[in-house]
């Protein structure tokens, strides 16, 4: 039962549009992460809504960060970070970690990034080669309309 909770956690398919999508690990991770929460935080704020029926459509923020560390180390990192941030609220933003390398493909569609609404690569110690090498396996990748919505490539 822990194995397949574990393996649910850290190797389970994520089947999502338009989420942020997180490639790497950084320096620079933290503050990007808590730029797109203060983001959706500032979103949420301006929008009015016209009745109830848009309220309760609010939009969420799903943030999924693939890297080649162990989730539970993201995890612990980004807390960490966000209790030291005391007034950055992540009221409706869930957070998704996973382990992979950023730079295959396999890895890539199981965090769905044809349909990402935006997709932020991050280097790793100022490595050039992992950058690149994410550009070129996120540019081999399905376009979004030539695949079905669970992942899989679509019948002509």
């Amino acid at each position: 039962d822990k194995r397949m909770t574990r393996w649910k956690i850290t190797r389970s398919r994520i089947v999502d549009n338009e989420h942020e999508l997180i490639l790497g690990w950084g320096d620079k991770t933290l503050f990007l992460l808590t730029e797109l929460l203060a983001q959706h935080d500032d979103e949420s704020v301006t929008k009015k809504r016209c009745c109830m029926c848009c309220s309760m459509r609010r939009k969420k923020c799903q943030i999924v960060i693939l890297a080649d560390q162990p989730p539970k180390d993201m995890k612990n990192a980004v807390d960490l970070h966000l209790k030291s941030q005391h007034n950055l609220p992540i009221n409706g933003c869930n957070i998704i970690y996973r382990q992979g390398d950023p730079s295959s493909q396999n890895e890539l569609m199981r965090v769905s990034a044809p349909f990402a609404r935006n997709i932020f690569v991050l280097s790793h110690d100022q490595s050039d080669q992992m950058t690149i090498q994410s550009l070129l396996a996120l540019a081999a990748l399905p376009r979004k309309d030539a695949l079905a919505k669970d992942g899989t490539f679509a019948p002509c």
